[in-house]
């Protein structure tokens, strides 16, 4: 038989011995049993090559991982790690906890006002009036709303030190070496967290002190809230206090956001406004006239303080807010126009 045939032959047999494959044979000579079994193997034998296969596959595709221990000797040589291995890349740090002064430098730039001409003594005493101060006006509570305004300027920045001496103080913890991007996003993080707490907390207590205060009907030297009224007058008469209205709608004895514009010599005065109290009216009002030396020559023509060479510089750096932003809001920021 020639080597041909013999190959031929093979095969043959081999495909016939396939094709009569039975793994479930038994003493059955019942041909319909044995086309079962002969299905159930064939079927079987599919089944176990296709996982077969799947396990070849996968084993051959998953990647092994092997742990090596590196002598860091500098933070570039981590950072070139960090960009190879970013996703199994692990440090243990030998020091956990760091307080935040060691890598962190807040700094603050404030609103221009807080350093301005119109939070100085000078200006105080430019608008102080001590024979109006009964006229439930702007000319008998301009001085101390500016005042005020000093005041919270002072008030805001103290926070804001003391908030810092704080956060200094406190340590961020952590068991391993962040990678950057995941620590820069931490660091992110926590500043905003601060920034919103220490100001939210400012606001806090100043509205706690604002609600004590109108809860009260504590009445202004000013009687810019309420006014005495005398029905008789006689000895012993009973003095009463109606509240003051403003705006010709709204009623101090119900709200102490009352107020109104100012207007000297028939001239509205932009962005200041009187109301119930000085410090209410101060928050209402925006320092728009300020940025305007037309306005402020207003302002000083209206007090006429007869006093030589006095002069004040008005506002000139224009923030993100706007000049008609209102006091209110500059201190929801604590008047920071930026942190860096």
């Amino acid at each position: 038989i020639s080597i041909s045939n013999r190959i031929y032959l093979f095969f043959q047999t081999t495909k016939t011995k396939l094709l009569n494959l039975n793994l479930f044979q038994d003493r059955s000579t019942n041909h319909e049993k044995i086309r079962k079994q002969i299905w159930t193997t064939r079927l079987y034998l599919v089944i176990f090559i296709i996982i077969l296969f799947i396990l070849v596959l996968y084993t051959s595709l998953n990647k092994k991982s092997i742990n090596i221990n590196v002598q860091l000797s500098s933070l570039t040589q981590y950072q070139q790690l960090e960009i190879k291995y970013k996703s199994t890349l692990t440090c243990p740090c030998n020091r956990i906890s760091i307080e935040y002064k060691e890598f962190i430098e807040l700094k603050v730039s404030y609103h221009e006002v807080c350093t301005s001409d119109f939070i100085s003594q000078q200006w105080f005493d430019y608008l102080y009036n001590k024979q109006k101060i009964n006229d439930r006006n702007f000319l008998a509570t301009a001085s101390i709303q500016f005042q005020v305004l000093a005041s919270l300027c002072k008030l805001t920045q103290e926070t804001i030190n003391i908030g810092l001496t704080q956060f200094y103080s406190t340590k961020f913890i952590s068991g391993q070496l962040n990678l950057n991007e995941t620590f820069q996003k931490q660091i992110n993080s926590i500043l905003n967290i601060f920034q919103r707490s220490i100001s939210q907390t400012f606001k806090r207590t100043l509205d706690m002190i604002h609600e004590v205060i109108h809860g009260n009907f504590y009445m202004t030297i000013f009687q810019t809230n309420w006014k005495f009224t005398v029905l008789e007058r006689k000895r012993f008469s009973p003095f009463y206090t109606n509240p003051l209205t403003y705006n010709n709608s709204c009623n101090c004895g119900t709200s102490s956001k009352c107020s109104e514009k100012v207007i000297l010599n028939n001239s509205i005065i932009d962005g200041l406004v009187i109301g119930c109290y000085p410090f209410e009216s101060m928050l209402q009002s925006s320092l728009q006239c300020l940025y305007n030396q037309t306005c402020l020559e207003l302002i000083l023509l209206y007090f006429k303080v007869q006093t030589d060479n006095i002069t004040f510089n008005i506002l000139s750096s224009i923030n993100q807010y706007g000049i008609d932003e209102k006091v209110e809001h500059m201190v929801d920021r604590l008047f920071v126009d930026q942190w860096y």
